[in-house]
């Protein structure tokens, strides 16, 4: 409520120049696509692990920013299951739960999702989703599906330690 309030002291002036902020930002990423020949960015959909979840909070926005001042889609994938003790995925004991395999509940009521954030052109939302299906089939293909809690994270991309 305390925002709602203040946005009426906001002055046209304020609010213009918020909006010539958005294009400009917006108008530097799209640039930056077009000169690398690329449909969508791809970044960390955060800093580091997901905080634990009795925690009540889904952690720093900061990754998200960019995007979402530019107005510009996004769409954020999961890419790998954390243990939320904030063991790094794919350690000794990141599949293994009391000295056996885990089953996929176990898995998931003890991990959390680490994922990818891919943000597009503005205006060519389909395109992002293109992208995202095509993403998510190149993460299934390369993930051990034999184990629901360690996916093996492909070599190119790199994630946060």
């Amino acid at each position: 409520m305390e925002l709602i309030l203040a946005g009426r002291d906001v002055t046209a002036e304020e609010v213009a120049a918020a909006k010539a902020s958005c294009l400009a930002l917006r108008h530097g990423l799209q640039q930056q696509l077009r000169h690398a020949g690329a449909d969508a960015f791809i970044v960390p959909a955060a800093t580091g692990f997901p905080p634990p979840f009795h925690q009540g909070t889904t952690g720093d926005p900061i990754m998200s920013i960019p995007w979402s001042h530019a107005g510009l889609p996004t769409v954020t994938l999961p890419l790998a299951l954390a243990p939320a003790t904030g063991t790094a995925p794919g350690s000794a004991d990141a599949g293994t739960h009391k000295g056996r395999a885990r089953d996929r509940t176990e898995c998931m009521e003890e991990t959390l999702p680490l994922g990818v954030t891919l943000a597009g052109m503005w205006n060519e939302d389909e395109m992002l989703m293109d992208v995202a299906m095509e993403l998510e089939r190149f993460i299934a293909v390369h993930a051990n599906v034999a184990n629901p809690c360690r996916y093996r994270i492909p070599p190119d991309i790199r994630t946060a330690s």
